[in-house]
């Protein structure tokens, strides 16, 4: 929720054009509070750090994970305002994934949505245009919005009634009348025309400050009788997970493929991800942040529900499961640094080769004693021993382990650990009684 949040996960919108779609890569100096090994005159031990454009230790500073120091101050590079003009276009999914690439490259901030169970691709034609173009446009995401108490209270109850019975095909039919409102009602876009509805017509024209930013859900009345955020933890609300991955983008044509096959042999399997946005694939830049991405890629985000029991086993999870454990292993995906399980991080520092030796080199310069790190920092970093999965019971149900015993899942649930049906090297938990061992 601040700036040094931002930066220092690597949060991003969609655009593989000029700098790429990332906060950081628009960081062009940053003011650090270190720890010192001398005294001040004052007495206390610390002193300030003002890296610009040209520091080595600024590609460190970008993406940081906050274990350099304290981020005091963030210069960014600024340009002139301009439009934003966005169409939801709804497609069949046939041979989709043979289009990723070439709409990635048309389209400047464009992004995909993919609803695999219903068979429909939306492709947000999203691009700049002159400020002087006609439109007061307003980027205000039906999910990211305060909503009616029950309604919000409505939709936990009975989707963990679905999961408690083992009923995909209930979530399959929520899903399609979600997924029919949310494009009835341009997704949140409001063309604020002066007319009677909010959304009227494609395209929504407005200000790039108003349609790449979203969220009036912090700017409401706090009001927990009537309306909430759907993740307020005050009420009986939303509870879920995301998996985020960054394929490079040689290799989304064969994931989708793969994904595909999965979705194949269970229909009804990923109706669950499709009450929460679906599949959203996003387009990153490589990055020369040193934790940044490391090649051109398409980001997926997989959204899914989470127990209020960490040992309670998900609906169909073995083929999110699959899924998580082909795109980081099988594809070479990158973990988003804010948004996955431990398990999403296994690996990572292979994965970062020279720069995660520089990065590291960074924090020995400035925080040699890892004051700022933890024990999951440094695990993510290959630092100190520190290991990030455990060998427990239940373990692989959170993301804590990737299951190689039955223990791991939950065995007296019937949930035991098996091979993946796609991806055979996968290791999932899954339900012995779905007919798929």
């Amino acid at each position: 929720m601040t700036l040094g949040g931002l930066i220092g996960t690597g949060s991003h919108g969609s655009s593989l054009s000029g700098k790429g779609p990332a906060v950081h890569e628009y960081v062009v100096g940053v003011r650090l509070v270190v720890p010192s090994t001398s005294a001040g005159g004052d007495g206390k031990y610390a002193r300030v750090v003002g890296l610009v454009e040209g520091d080595e230790e600024l590609l460190a500073a970008k993406v940081s994970l906050g274990v350099l120091g304290v981020i005091s101050q963030v210069t960014l590079q600024l340009e002139p305002m301009f439009k934003r003009s966005i169409t939801n276009r709804v497609e069949g999914d046939d041979g989709f994934e043979n289009q990723i690439a070439a709409f990635g490259s048309m389209t400047e901030f464009g992004d995909i949505t993919w609803y695999p169970s219903q068979g429909r691709v939306i492709f947000r034609d999203d691009f700049r245009v002159p400020i002087t173009t006609t439109g007061n446009g307003l980027n205000d995401f039906t999910g990211f919005r305060a909503q009616p108490r029950l309604i919000i209270e409505g939709i936990r109850t009975t989707e963990e009634l679905l999961e408690a019975t083992h009923n995909p095909s209930g979530k399959c039919v929520l899903s399609k009348g979600q997924v029919t409102v949310l494009l009835a009602s341009g997704f949140g876009l409001k063309n604020r025309d002066g007319r009677l509805l909010d959304f009227t017509e494609y395209p929504v024209i407005g200000n790039q400050s108003d349609m790449q930013t979203s969220g009036s859900c912090l700017n409401g009345k706090d009001d927990l009788l009537l309306t909430a955020c759907e993740w307020d933890r005050r009420i009986h609300g939303l509870l879920y997970h995301q998996t985020s991955v960054s394929i490079p983008l040689p290799n989304i044509t064969s994931f989708i493929s793969d994904v595909k096959k999965l979705r194949d042999i269970n229909h009804d399997s990923l109706c669950g991800v499709e009450l929460y946005s679906g599949f959203l694939m996003r387009f990153i830049k490589a990055s020369t942040a040193y934790l940044g991405k490391t090649a051109d890629s398409v980001d997926i985000d997989i959204t899914y529900y989470r127990s209020n029991d960490p040992l309670d086993p998900r609906l169909d999870e073995d083929v999110l499961e699959e899924i998580e454990q082909m795109a980081l292993f099988k594809y070479k995906g990158m973990p988003h640094l804010g948004k996955n399980r431990n398990v999403g991080f296994v690996g990572m520092r292979e994965k970062l080769g020279v720069k995660g030796d520089l990065f590291v080199k960074a924090m020995e310069k400035y925080d040699p004693e890892g004051l700022f790190s933890s024990d999951w920092s440094d695990a993510v970093l290959g630092l100190r021993g520190k290991a990030l999965t455990v060998d427990k019971k239940g373990c692989a149900l959170e993301g804590l382990c990737i299951c190689s015993r039955d223990e791991h899942c939950a065995p007296e649930k019937g949930y035991l650990c098996r091979p993946g049906m796609v991806y055979t090297e996968a290791r999932v938990c899954r339900r012995e009684d779905d007919g798929l061992l």
